[in-house]
């Protein structure tokens, strides 16, 4: 439904944020705040009409009053945080409107290319020069690891512990045409939890 207010944690360059406010819906966009300062960020949003607010999920809080949104958006964000997700999903229950919608967007980590890495004694985690590239003050490396991926089991149990009721679940895969093989494509088609991403949709329950 159009003017629905929908809040995007984690909204970067904003590619959402802005398809959704000319879809006319209400829009507020937080991200990082070593992000949130860029000066070409703050002049997409603000060229769009868009709220864009600092937030860092860190603090545990959101700065928004409670049953707030009708629709909170968080892509590609949890798998980012070292820390305990439980507090930022109960944050965005808060800030739901009775019946609010979750999309939450994230990797996939029983993946086909991590069970391989695990048949071969791999690690299925980011190598260890990434933790040293995040101090590296020459590096900007702000939050490209990947600190804890989360099969879908344990995404969905998530969203039921604080509060969701799961209304729709799926993996899913960008397949680069002519670049996988055959094989490959038939394994994600028939196996679809091998893909590289997954989704939920949960509804505010309690």
């Amino acid at each position: 439904q159009r003017n629905m207010r929908v809040l995007e944690i984690g909204s970067l360059f904003g590619v959402v944020s802005i398809a959704l406010k000319r879809s006319e819906f209400d829009v507020v966009a937080t991200e990082y705040p070593a992000f949130h300062q860029l000066e070409n960020l703050q002049k997409i949003y603000s060229e769009n009409n868009i709220s864009f607010d600092s937030v860092n999920l860190q603090d545990g809080k959101l700065p928004y009053s409670g049953d707030s949104f009708d629709a909170v958006i968080i892509c590609e964000v949890i798998e980012h945080l070292n820390f305990n997700p439980i507090p930022i999903l109960q944050e965005i229950n808060r800030v739901l409107k009775k019946n609010g919608i979750i999309y939450l967007a994230m990797s996939n980590q029983a993946n086909l290319y991590n069970r391989l890495k695990l048949l071969f004694g791999k690690s299925i985690h980011p190598p260890v020069q990434e933790f040293f590239d995040q101090i590296d003050k020459n590096k900007n490396f702000i939050v490209s690891l990947h600190w804890r991926e989360y099969t879908m089991h344990e995404s969905a149990e998530m969203l039921q512990r604080t509060g969701f009721d799961i209304v729709r679940k799926y993996f899913f895969k960008e397949i680069g045409l002519g670049k996988e093989s055959l094989i490959y494509r038939s394994l994600l088609y028939f196996f679809p939890s091998f893909r590289s991403s997954q989704v939920i949709i949960g509804r505010k329950s309690s």
